[in-house]
């Protein structure tokens, strides 16, 4: 195989790996330290993360400096690809089950 090939290949297995990388779903749930139920909303990331196509991040507001959306009034909150899908923690069976349907696995 030349070097042309090979340079080709990369380049074509790199971009296969974005595309992948940008079909994968993402949740947000902001949480704070005076919040009792984000003890419960941290919990349901750890299980979130199970989900393959589930990118999990877990926001503190009480410790990031990023921007913070207005969409987000309550903590805890989750957003999925930036849209809200639950003020409070969801029920952990519904939160799974809707993660699984979206991303087909």
């Amino acid at each position: 195989m030349c070097v042309m090939n090979v340079e080709r290949y990369v380049t074509m297995c790199w971009d296969m790996m974005c595309w992948e990388e940008s079909r994968a779903m993402h949740l947000e749930i902001y949480v704070a330290n005076h919040c009792e139920n984000c003890q419960e909303a941290l919990r349901l990331a750890e299980l979130a993360r199970d989900v393959p196509g589930t990118e999990v991040r877990v926001i503190n507001l009480d410790t990031t400096s990023d921007p913070v959306p207005a969409r987000v009034v309550a903590v805890p909150t989750y957003l999925l690809d930036g849209r809200v899908v639950s003020l409070g923690n969801p029920n952990r069976d519904d939160l799974l089950r809707m993660l699984r349907q979206r991303t087909g696995k």
